[in-house]
């Protein structure tokens, strides 16, 4: 898939969920401390500032030689590793790759418990089917592929009732955890490691054009039976003394938010004539835009004309 990474589902890019659930479990799961970092290692500029915008970091650049298709991803993460000096500033190391839309925070946070618990590597793992249906072809008679067993090779019959066969499991790409110590030693995150399993429907890993396909059907359906069954409370308007509860969902009034962004150019008087503004047009709220300077605007970066103007040293950066 080109530019697999970027490709949406649900409206979100690839790399933008795994990004936006990270910071999900580090505010959720881990009191939200600023020891945790959220890194993205691309070699794609493109990739990285989406990465950036759903609140990584890109403290560095993957070399090219580290970004091909057959590049392991161990490769990669002892890479990372390297840059953040790991072994100095971190315990615990996870991986979660763009192609799994589908896990939530309680499978990061849960195999993140399990490592604690075990001391060793955690490979998220699902149902596989049974070994015993898998075959391979042998192609050495030409034009005519014979059939052979995986397992079992001189046992010509085969079990047709699941219930029979042996329980498996495989990866399914969704999270990774263990140590830098375990990974630098082993240089594998299967060395002598645990599975923490995940149900079929959370292990969906897009790898090929039809997974792409499939999991946009399956988050369009998520949606839309949201939309359909469930009406979603907003908060509460008081207006001439009465209380009036929004709610957004069905049989209930379109919610109208006017978008004010930063254009009140830092003046609250500006602010509050713009929420006039948004009443009068019919908005039910108004959404004014905040963020961390520290994580968006670099020391030398151009500042906006009201910032120039209100600054009292035109020489500070943008996080004076």
């Amino acid at each position: 898939i080109p530019r697999k990474n970027l490709q949406p589902v649900g409206g979100v890019p690839l790399v933008g969920i795994a990004a936006r659930l990270a910071n999900e479990v580090k505010i959720s799961f881990l009191n939200n401390s600023n020891k945790h970092r959220i890194i993205c290692s691309t070699d794609c500029d493109e990739i990285a500032i989406t990465a950036q915008q759903w609140g990584a970091e890109i403290p560095f650049k993957r070399p090219s030689e580290l970004a091909q298709a057959t590049t392991p991803s161990i490769d990669t993460v002892i890479h990372a590793l390297d840059q953040l000096n790991a072994f100095k500033n971190f315990d615990i190391v996870v991986l979660l790759q763009p192609t799994s839309p589908f896990r939530n925070a309680h499978d990061i946070f849960g195999a993140i418990e399990m490592f604690k618990t075990t001391g060793k590597s955690i490979v998220s793992i699902c149902d596989a089917e049974p070994i015993e249906w898998n075959f391979k072809i042998n192609k050495s008679i030409v034009n005519f592929p014979n059939l052979e067993k995986t397992i079992d090779k001189n046992d010509h019959s085969i079990i047709a009732c699941r219930q029979q066969t042996i329980k498996t499991y495989r990866p399914n790409g969704a999270v990774y955890v263990s140590s830098p110590e375990l990974l630098y030693k082993h240089k594998s995150w299967f060395y002598e490691s645990c599975g923490f399993e995940m149900p079929l429907e959370r292990s969906i890993d897009i790898d090929e054009p039809y997974d792409l396909m499939v999991a946009q059907q399956i988050i369009k359906k998520i949606a839309n039976k949201a939309i359909k069954n469930k009406n979603v409370f907003i908060g509460k308007v008081i207006k001439s003394g009465k209380e009036n509860l929004i709610y957004v969902g069905k049989n209930h009034p379109v919610f109208v938010i006017a978008e004010a962004g930063v254009n009140h150019n830092g003046s609250v008087e500006l602010a509050k004539s713009m929420v006039d503004a948004a009443v009068e047009a019919g908005a039910q709220c108004i959404k004014f835009q905040t963020f961390s300077a520290t994580k968006i605007a670099a020391l030398n970066a151009p500042k906006a004309k009201y910032q120039i103007e209100n600054a009292n040293n035109p020489n500070e950066s943008q996080l004076e």
